[in-house]
């Protein structure tokens, strides 16, 4: 029944669950471009039925139109090794190129992924972070040593690595060590867990709202764990969790590729650390520095604020808000 589902959905929703908002979007896009008259169109995808939507209301409009692409459109990961079939895989294709080849300006997170939609016929592209909200807390002592990993944990993001890394280490060592994982779990890791559980003090928790959520972490964490997800463009790509856990100011355990995009913003921020997936020797390392240095005062705080400023929220938008200006002086 599941796989049956999935088949539909990524055969038959073309080139999302969301196309369905093309029945009733562009009535209620028309009736916003006559109310505000908006000098531009600015268009963010995922969902990329959003994009659809957007090169109709601009076909419509003839006004400037810039398409802003967090992920990648036909080679997402979560459409990796999907059911689809030739057929659906050149709809998509075909959509998307339309989409780049009608948009006046391509936004992305990375050089990697603007030079991949330039070569499929895009436009001019432009690097727009997701950028991140500084917080205003202060280091906090923690009864453990925490290694906290946030948001849902997919089936492309193995944690075996570090569960590895820690059975290396002297048990007097590892007994001041806490693991936990807040949010969705692939259901397929929980056998993985369980048997790590024995060696491994692991803590698994519920959702929690973001505001919540980031308090905790602030509040509890010591090392954030965040492995990046496999795929074929994951050198590219940069998560918009990456923001989440930069703003938190506690080194970062990363795993994936070291000539990444996001090993050079952990690099350019002064963040922590990226490990490929296979250095379970580097990451144990990795983590007796970091709990030598949470002895001292039981808590970890980076001091790289100004490293920070180019990747926050307010930078990014003003960059932005220039490149609107360029398209409508």
């Amino acid at each position: 029944k599941d796989r049956l589902a999935r088949w539909i959905r990524v055969n038959l929703f073309i080139p999302d669950a969301r196309v369905g908002w093309l029945l009733t979007g562009g009535k209620v896009g028309r009736r916003i471009l006559k109310e505000e008259d908006p000098a531009i169109i600015f268009s963010t995808s995922p969902p990329q039925t959003v994009q659809l939507l957007a090169r109709r209301l601009a076909r419509y409009s003839h006004k400037p139109w810039v398409a802003d692409f967090r992920d990648p459109w036909v080679e997402a990961y979560w459409l990796e090794g999907s059911p689809r079939t030739f057929l659906a895989r050149w709809v998509d294709g075909m959509l998307e190129r339309k989409v780049l080849r009608q948009a006046d300006l391509i936004t992305t997170v990375s050089e990697g992924l603007g030079k991949m939609f330039q070569q499929k016929g895009g436009a001019r592209y432009e690097i727009i972070q997701n950028g991140m909200e500084p917080l205003s807390i202060a280091p906090c002592p923690t009864d453990r040593f925490r290694i906290l990993y946030f948001g849902n944990l997919t089936q492309h993001q193995n944690p075996e690595p570090l569960l590895e890394a820690l059975t290396r280490l002297p048990e007097d060592v590892r007994r001041q060590i806490e693991v936990v994982f807040v949010g969705n779990i692939f259901r397929g890791f929980w056998p993985l867990l369980e048997r790590y559980r024995s060696r491994v003090h692991i803590v698994t928790r519920p959702y929690m709202p973001h505001k919540e959520l980031m308090a905790y972490a602030a509040r509890e964490a010591g090392v954030l764990f965040r492995p990046i997800a496999r795929s074929a463009y994951a050198e590219s790509n940069v998560g918009a969790k990456t923001y989440d856990y930069l703003a938190l100011r506690k080194p970062i355990l990363t795993l994936g590729k070291p000539n990444s995009v996001s090993a050079q913003i952990l690099r350019e921020t002064r963040s922590g650390e990226m490990f490929e997936y296979e250095d379970v020797e580097g990451i144990a390392n990795f983590i007796k520095q970091q709990l030598a240095i949470w002895e001292k005062n039981h808590y970890l705080w980076l001091d790289n604020e100004r490293q920070l400023l180019p990747y926050t929220t307010r930078y990014q938008v003003s960059k932005l808000v220039e490149l609107f200006e360029a398209l409508n002086p």
